[in-house]
């Protein structure tokens, strides 16, 4: 599950966030998927995945500038399906 917060905290219900999967392939990162959540009370959001092969994948979330944000993308997760 890919959850967070944007900042600031301001209470901006219905901005989305875009989140990219990528999964390692050889030395390459391939995008698995892309998806839209949408923020909830607090500026935060939640998102479920479950890849369908083991291997090493990447996530990132990105939020476009609105007049309460600034355009923004969150450091690199990592994680392994086994």
């Amino acid at each position: 599950m890919a959850t967070g917060t944007v900042w600031p905290r301001a209470n901006r219900i219905g901005t989305e966030v875009t989140l990219k999967v990528v999964m390692k392939k050889g030395h390459m990162w391939v995008r698995v998927r892309t998806a839209e959540a949408t923020l909830i009370a607090g500026a935060h959001y939640s998102w479920k995945y479950k890849p369908a092969k083991r291997g090493t994948y990447r996530i990132t979330a990105r939020i476009k500038a609105t007049s309460a944000y600034r355009a923004d993308t969150s450091p690199v997760r990592t994680f392994r399906v086994k």
